[in-house]
């Protein structure tokens, strides 16, 4: 595992949250944003994951050191 790897996924993961809080304010109106509850409700399963796989990237650096 290595720095660039763990930088990364933390930037990955601020630009995940990001994008769903922009899709879950979209679809809190419920006119004509069904598509973007949906594109919240998937990407949040999306960011499920990768905070799994953040988890053990930080889990591995925090062993390296």
């Amino acid at each position: 595992m290595s720095l660039i790897e763990y930088d990364e996924s933390v930037e990955n993961l601020k630009e995940a949250f990001n994008s769903f809080t922009e899709l879950a304010e979209g679809g809190k109106d419920g006119r004509g944003s069904k598509t973007k509850a949906l594109q919240a409700r998937k990407l949040s399963m999306l960011l499920g994951n990768q905070l799994k796989d953040f988890r053990s990237l930080s889990i591995s650096n925090d062993k390296a050191k």
